[in-house]
């Protein structure tokens, strides 16, 4: 048998609907990332610039240990950021 499921009033129940002000800025924000979110990646042949990713093979060593070795590293080029 079947459980038995009562349902209350719909009317009785409380919502609380708080206004909210967008701003043209907000919305800009939210459709670039969702923009950069869904973009595709596509191999180009031209002096990397800001916004770029960029695939790096990368070996360093501090002193005579290895320090970072990577192969394949993303990383996005990012203008005036000291990383990477």
């Amino acid at each position: 048998m079947s459980p038995v499921i009562k349902l209350g009033e719909l009317s009785s129940g409380k919502s609380c609907s708080e206004s909210i002000e967008l701003k043209e800025e907000d919305i800009n924000k939210a459709i670039e990332t969702l923009r950069h979110q869904h973009s595709v990646w596509e191999p180009i042949d031209r002096q990397v610039n800001g916004r770029d990713m960029v695939i790096l093979d990368i070996e360093s060593n501090v002193g005579t240990q290895p320090y970072i070795n990577q192969k394949d590293a993303e990383f996005e080029v990012i203008k005036d950021s000291d990383f990477p």
